[in-house]
């Protein structure tokens, strides 16, 4: 029984670190003319209305201006 025990435990730590099928944490764009805007400044990053925020371009931006745009929230 301690045998099996300590079998399983070395199979669930050997498995637990090879998981490679992650999904990037997605988020929404409420705002049509800022998704717009992203889709032309960020668009390898933009995923339908949602943006990966993890996406190198968007890792690399220091600032953007958005002024007079028409962008609400």
């Amino acid at each position: 029984m301690k045998k099996q025990l300590l079998r399983l435990l070395f199979l669930i730590t050997l498995f637990s670190g090879m998981r490679t099928d992650v999904d990037a944490q997605l988020v929404y764009i409420p705002d049509s003319a800022f998704r717009a805007y992203l889709n032309q400044n960020f668009g390898s990053c933009m995923v339908g209305d949602s943006i990966d925020p993890t996406c190198p371009d968007v890792l690399d931006a220091t600032i953007i201006s958005v002024e007079g745009l028409g962008i609400i929230s």
